[in-house]
């Protein structure tokens, strides 16, 4: 058992000198500074050690063995070479001393870590108000220049949804006709929207709607060249037209009856791909929807559209979610909602 207790005390021993060892490696000024102080000399440190070893084990050693040369300069602060004579009693402070020096060090490395994440923040935050200085004087621009050219947009905002919603799930409704969904007043006594889908490339198509909407009123192609002469035409845009009803091209008979076009941006264009135009974007559609529903409702209009998203047998997918998307905003909205099979001449 006094082997035991014998090994435990010089493992101790040995524990305490690695420690002084290793303290005088660990310079708060050296660790905030980044800068390498002299090492003590091995016979100082050694010398240090078993002072410490002895005070540890209650060892009191002669009076002059207490007495032991320490280079303060050299362990706490770097910047100068003098030595001090200290007692064995001022080991203690000088311990503490060192303690708070590395809390010191701690601390100022800290604010400096939360100073830089701080400059992050002020850097992203600045960059943010850069980029929204810039898109709002690009908007103040395209404004000015609308004005100079007597351009007014006819691109509706984002519908405003009720707030009963849920109790509104028997409003609206939604109609599979056969005709021509130019020529409203066929099925319905009451003002209408016809809906028809778009590119954003500004290039009025030919045959089908495009032809029909011609017919109908010459102002349909001029409002969608005139949006895309001003950069007007994005992916979810719906472009409202009012058909004059003293405009010489309208073939509407029900000349009483307020009538629009709602042209929808669903697909986009590019040249460079084997087939220009993209096939019709959901989503985009939907916010066409409800669009064109909101301002139907607000109008107290009916909704008139060609069978959209549907060609052959492969397009039933998509049809079917059109379907979903028209029966869920003529809830929402309370709107009539007329889909047209064309019925072709024999």
């Amino acid at each position: 058992k006094s082997h035991r207790v014998m090994e435990e005390k010089e493992d101790d021993r040995g524990d305490l000198r690695s420690l002084v060892f290793g303290l005088q490696r660990f310079d708060p000024e050296e660790i905030h500074n980044n800068e390498e102080s002299d090492n003590l000399k091995m016979v100082e440190i050694s010398s240090l050690a078993e002072k410490v070893v002895a005070i540890r084990q209650n060892v009191e050693p002669d009076k002059e063995a207490r007495r032991f040369e320490m280079n303060t300069s050299e362990t706490l602060q770097g910047n100068s070479s003098s030595s001090a004579s200290l007692n064995a009693e001022l080991d203690e402070a000088s311990y503490l001393s060192w303690v708070e020096k590395l809390k010191e060090a701690s601390r100022s490395s800290k604010d400096d870590k939360i100073v830089e994440v701080g400059n992050r923040k002020n850097v992203s935050e600045e960059r943010h108000l850069k980029v929204e200085a810039a898109r709002k004087k690009a908007e103040e621009k395209k404004l000015a220049t609308w004005e100079a050219h007597g351009y007014r947009s006819l691109s509706v905002e984002e519908p405003i949804f009720p707030d009963d919603v849920e109790f509104r799930s028997d409003a609206g409704s939604v109609h599979f006709v056969y005709g021509d969904c130019t020529h409203p007043s066929t099925v319905s006594q009451e003002p209408s929207i016809i809906f028809s889908c778009v590119d954003d490339s500004g290039i009025w198509g030919r045959g089908g709607m495009f032809d029909a909407l011609s017919k109908l009123s010459c102002n349909v192609p001029d409002a969608y060249h005139r949006a895309s002469e001003f950069k007007d035409l994005h992916l979810g845009d719906l472009h409202l037209i009012d058909i004059d009803e003293n405009d010489d091209d309208q073939q509407n008979t029900e000349e009483s009856k307020p009538l629009w076009v709602a042209l929808a941006v669903t697909q986009s264009y590019n040249a460079r791909r084997k087939v220009p135009r993209s096939s019709i974007s959901i989503p985009d559609l939907e916010r066409c929807l409800a669009k064109a529903s909101f301002s139907a409702s607000q109008k107290s209009a009916s909704l008139h559209m060609p069978r959209i998203g549907y060609r052959d047998g492969s397009d039933r997918s998509q049809w079917y979610t059109v379907e979903r998307l028209l029966r869920k905003y003529s809830s929402i909205f309370a709107v009539k909602i007329f889909v047209y099979y064309y019925r072709r001449s024999p």
